[in-house]
């Protein structure tokens, strides 16, 4: 097999220097308002906390939120003017909405804040080790005040595990740019 290189230093893919939200990556809505959208994997690097949430009309004192930082990797699902191809690696997502945080903290865990970091960020590493990153399909749920928020589905299918090794094998690994 050959082994395909990127530069880390080149510029960002037609795409990929957009913001890109969760909404944008495409979902199948059901009938209920709940849907189901792609297969990712997630590699988390970093966990903010405390940071404030915006003051709006029917929330002028919201609470505190966190968010994760790390590489979303979207395994499947159609093409679309934020996702040109599949897979796509979007190296530097920002992972706040929905129960997707508390999914994240179900498998990782904060060991020590991240040096030079953002305010009360810190490092993620795996509660398993053989479990360094986070495979499920988006998936859009009720939540407790009857509106819908983002969750990774519990589990994933055998075929949908070999798309991701097969990702995984395949994926451009960084150029040395002292070598």
């Amino acid at each position: 097999m050959t082994e395909t290189t990127v530069d880390p230093f080149a510029s960002p893919a037609d795409g990929q220097g957009d913001y890109v939200t969760l909404d944008d990556l495409g979902v199948t809505a059901n009938l209920d308002g709940t849907a189901t959208g792609r297969l990712v994997l997630i590699k988390p690097a970093s966990i903010q906390t405390n940071i404030p949430g915006k003051p709006s009309v029917q929330q002028p004192n919201p609470k505190p939120y966190s968010a994760v930082y790390g590489e979303l990797i979207v395994l499947d699902g159609p093409i679309n003017d934020k996702v040109p191809v599949v897979p796509m690696s979007f190296p530097d997502f920002r992972l706040h909405q929905g129960y997707i945080v508390t999914d994240v903290k179900g498998m990782f865990q904060a060991a020590g804040l991240v040096p030079a970091g953002r305010d009360s960020e810190y490092a993620l590493v795996p509660k398993d080790a053989a479990r360094s990153m986070l495979l499920g399909r988006l998936v859009k749920i009720k939540n407790k005040s009857n509106g819908f928020s983002w969750s990774i589905s519990d589990g994933f299918t055998r075929a949908e595990a070999d798309l991701a090794r097969q990702y995984l094998a395949n994926a451009p690994k960084p150029t040395d740019p002292f070598a």
